[in-house]
């Protein structure tokens, strides 16, 4: 598997476009970008608002194609299995598009 886009109802007008993901090796060559374009157009088709956020890189397609950032959120990730539970955790800003 090279590329990756999913859409995923979310209410009954809005759907959120998830995993857009791409192999290093595949970047850069427009396989986001038209697996975006599908998810968009089947969104259309079914009267869906679309939502995603993204990473800064992520933020780089989406933005050309008329996103814009409306919420701030926070991604989390468990860095350290070994970690103590109330360990903190470092929570990068990232934007929902």
């Amino acid at each position: 598997m090279i590329a990756t886009a999913a859409l995923l109802p979310y209410t009954s007008n809005a759907a959120w476009i998830s995993m857009v993901l791409v192999t290093e090796r595949w970047r850069r060559l427009g396989l986001a970008t038209g697996l975006l374009d599908d998810c968009l157009s089947l969104a259309r088709s079914k009267a869906l608002t679309p939502w995603l956020d993204a990473t800064p890189a992520g933020a780089r397609v989406y933005g050309p194609m008329g996103f814009t950032p409306t919420h701030t959120v926070q991604r989390l990730s468990f860095k350290d299995l070994d970690a103590a539970p109330d360990a903190p955790a470092e929570l990068p800003s990232q934007s929902c598009l």
